[in-house]
């Protein structure tokens, strides 16, 4: 975390930039040839090629794949990532300090924004998302001073069956919560919830590692789904926006998600990682 050389940086925004936005694009091209052949216009104005292809807007709006929003929020995020972590190795001792004034800046903006200017609580914009990026910075930069220290009061194999636990029974609570009354999950602490959940799969994330158990098939088996998960969450906005007859069957939209993620994967995805440096 503390390799901030030249070289260092740069290959930071290289293998950022390489895993994110080859799939960005190459969804929203699809997209966009999808329409040209559906409805035979272009839905692309060339003033939004911007906005729609580079993540250049600040409130994210995507007309090709409205999910992609939080794809545009995350390219982004890597902007700034760097400068998070740099904070928090200055601030030394006192990092949690630094990390809890990181988090409540832009979660005290989001509150003054909705109520003064009547935003929605449903933020698509970096400064509105950002607590959630640094809970996870803070998390990694916990377990990394753990694993230094080597203090722990419980085996991994323990601390790992607690943390998913309760990350399930989080996961849960935040899907009913959300469905069930989303007043409740906006000004009710829902949002606290999502951040404790990404601090919680980090943590057992990190046990796991400590655990070495990578030749586990379950873990194999997570870790293909994970290395595709980002490619499911893309084209399944493209198969929900463009495929209609089949948007209602769950089991349909995920195979055909799963079969284009492991296609662009393999054709895309791969040959470009190659570009991609330690």
């Amino acid at each position: 975390m503390a390799n901030f050389t030249q070289y260092g940086l740069h290959n930071f925004f290289r293998n950022r930039f390489l895993r994110v936005y080859p799939l960005f694009l190459l969804v929203s091209v699809v997209s966009w040839i999808t329409v040209l052949i559906i409805s035979k216009r272009n839905p692309l104005p060339l003033f939004e090629i911007p906005a729609q292809l580079f993540a250049i807007q600040w409130n994210h709006d995507y007309i090709l794949v409205g999910v992609f929003w939080a794809l545009g929020i995350i390219i982004q995020f890597y902007l700034i990532a760097p400068i998070m972590v740099w904070l928090l190795i200055k601030s030394k001792r006192i990092w949690p300090i630094g990390a809890f004034f990181l988090y409540i800046v832009p979660s005290v903006w989001l509150l003054i924004s909705i109520i003064l200017f009547n935003a929605s609580p449903d933020s698509r914009n970096i400064l509105g998302n950002l607590s959630h990026f640094v809970v996870g910075v803070a998390a990694c930069f916990y377990t990394e001073m753990q694993n230094k220290s080597k203090v722990s009061f419980l085996k991994p194999l323990g601390k790992s069956l607690i943390l998913i636990g309760g990350f399930f029974v989080l996961l849960c609570m935040v899907n009913y919560i959300y469905h069930a009354n989303q007043l409740l999950f906006w000004y009710g602490g829902g949002e606290l919830l999502v951040d404790l959940a990404i601090l919680i799969i980090i943590l057992a994330h990190d046990c796991f590692k400590q655990m070495d158990i990578s030749v586990s098939p379950l873990i194999k088996l997570l870790s293909a789904f994970g290395v595709l998960s980002f490619g499911i969450y893309a084209w399944h906005g493209y198969v929900l926006t463009y495929y209609p007859l089949i948007s209602d069957n769950f089991i349909i939209v995920l195979g055909v998600s799963l079969l284009l993620s492991w296609v662009s994967y393999t054709c895309i995805e791969v040959p470009i990682s190659r570009f991609r440096r330690a």
